[in-house]
């Protein structure tokens, strides 16, 4: 039988303080400052599965797995080392983000164009004029658009857009993507699903 404790997130923020959210630009075990964090007992990793109906929920600790979140408490955690946490706010979270520094996120290598040989001139070649008809041009077709606006807290959305494709369609929904009157300026838009609507 699974004896995992259960603790209410308000109870966590109650007792340890208000968590910063970890902007994982990297590999979160290849930064050392969350790693001393997590040596600390400090990081809830908390689950947010875009594909589940199943509300947000944490693990005392730190879990190396897809679509997870990872919060650092000021204390440490280690009274309720892997205990799973429910009832997440995210309106309960610090006004500050943590992030890797910036030596630590890699950056693309500039790569300098080739210099090739001047292009020869040809004589264009001379066809005879057809009056050809242009295709008729297509419609924009109408997607939903799911996205999710992440700052300190999570929302999501559900937009209609008029687009071309669904390429279209994602960068229309990431103009439209309201904006919520958070503390933090730094949002990140993530879009979750893209289907022609019916």
């Amino acid at each position: 039988m699974d004896q995992t404790k259960t603790v209410r997130f308000s109870k966590l923020v109650e007792e340890f303080g208000k968590p910063a959210l970890y902007l994982a630009l990297v590999d979160p075990s290849k930064d050392s400052k969350f790693q001393h964090a997590v040596r600390e007992n400090r990081v809830l990793t908390i689950k947010q599965d875009p594909t589940s109906k199943q509300k947000d929920f944490g693990t005392v600790g730190f879990l190396s797995e897809k679509f997870v979140t990872y919060l650092i408490f000021p204390k440490s955690l280690e009274l309720f080392a892997n205990a799973r946490v429910v009832g997440i706010k995210y309106d309960e979270l610090a006004d500050t983000t943590v992030a890797p520094p910036a030596s630590a996120i890699p950056t693309k290598p500039m790569v300098k164009p080739k210099r090739s040989a001047p292009p020869v001139k040809q004589e264009p070649k001379r066809e005879p004029k057809i009056e050809r008809k242009p295709p008729p041009e297509p419609k924009p077709k109408t997607f939903l658009v799911r996205l999710r606006v992440i700052a300190t807290a999570s929302s999501e959305h559900e937009i209609s857009v008029t687009a071309m494709t669904k390429a279209e369609a994602k960068t229309k929904a990431e103009e439209r993507a309201p904006f919520l009157e958070l503390p933090q300026p730094d949002r990140k838009t993530k879009i979750l699903r893209v289907r022609e609507k019916a």
